[in-house]
Formats: C-alpha cells, structure tokens, sequence
C-alpha cells in the first residue's frame, strides 16, 4: 500500500479490493484444514480439496445463506483461488482504516455505501444508537452483523483531497450537487414510496416520505442542494427548517448509496 501511495498523482485516487474477514470466516477454516494437510496449488491439492468438501457440513460457514457453496467453487481455477491460495489475506473494517492509514492516505468512501448503511439493517433505537457512532464504527458494526460483505471495494486518496470528502456536519454541502445513482426507482403509492435498487448484494429498498420524492425529482446533476431549496415548493419554509430538511434527506440517501455527490466546480467528493 505504501508503495502504491508513493506513486500515487496528488490529484489521484486508487480504487482497491480487499477480501472480508467477517464474510469469509468459513473459506479460512478450510484453507487452515487443507494447509494441515499439506495441499499445495497443484492438481493433487486440487483433488485432495475437491475430496474434502465432500463432508464440509450444510451448516459450516463456508455454505452461503442459500445453503450453497460458493459458485467459484464450481470450476477448479475457484477451488484453487478460495481454498488453496498460498497469500490471502482478509481485512475488516477497522483493519482497512489502519491499513490506509499507516500508508499515509486517507479513505475515501465505499464503492457502493449499501453495503455499509445501518439503516437498511437496523431500525427504531438500536439504529440510532449506531449512527451515534464515527462513520467508521457503524461500517464495522454492519460488517459484523450482516456478515455480508465477502469483498470490500474502495478507494482512497492523498490527505489534502480530504477537503472534498462528504460531509453533511457543515452547511457547505448546501453547494454539492447531487447525482442520482443508476439503477434508483421509485415504487409505491402517495402512503408508502420507496426506493428501489438491485445490487449484487440484493436489492436495496429505502421507504421515504413524499416530501422527500419531491425534493428527489429535483435532481437533474446540475442544480446544487442549495439550488434545489430555492424551488417554489420549498420557498414558504423556514430557512433553517429547509436546510436541515435537505441535509437528513441528502445524508440518508447518501448513506444509502442511492445518491452520489460534486462539487459545484465538478471535482467529486464520491
């Protein structure tokens, strides 16, 4: 990591992947069974892997949810990459921030924040008790309670880009401008509207209020927030009332990893 940051332009970023610990927790007992037994990435550790998972029971946590063993191990070259890889390591979250840390860099947000949002697993008090939380701790709490993210996709920057990281504490996210996320769909009725959207991990669905539809149908990826308050509908609101409306409405879609964000001047903040 270090020497990646070395060569990294000032203005760069890198987008990395590093494996779960949490997720992965099964594939590790069985590489540490298949090590003790002194299988190698060869054909013969391949057969030996291939005769052990044999007797892996349906309960081990190798299984996914579904009750099947990962679809990588359908073809050898899976069997070899999960189960017989001489270097692989996996990271948690916390281990993640450590490791960009000592490398001098700075994180940079999730590739997709869904797969991190406390409030699509969480609800009533537990979840405001985990948003009372750093960023970061609430992303290891949902690591460890979901026990979903096998991978984790990321990117990370030089320390002064931290200037344009996402941050709703601060009126001057007044000025991004939102981007609705492909793939977003409004469903429902005038009572109960969600949003909608497929991602590898499942299907994201977020309940939001028709005021908060409202605000949304702005978004053109032109008109910053504070653009977007200066409409009609909003116009007969309290300044103040409008503003911390669009930060609990923007943060949570960005939460949620339905909304993305620039700055006025088009350099992105995610």
């Amino acid at each position: 990591m270090k020497a990646l940051a070395d060569v990294l332009e000032p203005s760069g970023s890198m987008g990395l992947m590093l494996y779960g610990r949490a997720a992965r927790a099964g594939v590790y007992q069985v590489q540490d069974i298949l090590r003790r037994l002194g299988a190698g990435p060869d054909a013969e550790g391949l057969s030996m892997a291939r005769e052990l998972l044999k007797f892996v029971p349906s309960h081990h946590y190798l299984f996914e949810p579904n009750g099947k063993l990962p679809i990588d191990l359908a073809q050898d070259a899976g069997v070899v990459d999960m189960l017989l890889h001489p270097q692989d390591r996996a990271y948690s979250v916390p281990e993640i921030m450590e490791l960009v840390a000592a490398a001098g860099l700075i994180f940079f947000g999730w590739n997709d924040n869904a797969d991190y949002c406390a409030d699509r697993f969480l609800s009533g008090e537990m979840l405001e008790r985990v948003l009372a939380l750093p960023p970061a701790e609430q992303w290891a709490v949902v690591e460890n309670l979901t026990l979903m993210n096998a991978r984790h996709d990321f990117f990370v920057r030089k320390p002064h880009s931290a200037r344009f990281l996402v941050r709703f504490d601060t009126d001057d996210h007044l000025s991004y401008i939102p981007h609705v996320r492909s793939g977003v769909k409004l469903a429902g009725d005038a009572n109960a509207l969600v949003l909608t959207r497929a991602t590898p991990q499942g299907t994201v669905v977020t309940p939001i209020s028709r005021a908060e539809a409202l605000m949304l149908e702005q978004i053109d990826s032109r008109k910053s927030i504070s653009d977007i308050l200066s409409h009609a509908m909003f116009a007969q609101s309290d300044p103040a009332q409008r503003t911390n409306f669009a930060r609990a409405v923007c943060e949570r879609m960005w939460r949620s990893g339905h909304l993305l964000f620039a700055r006025a001047t088009r350099q992105p903040v995610d």
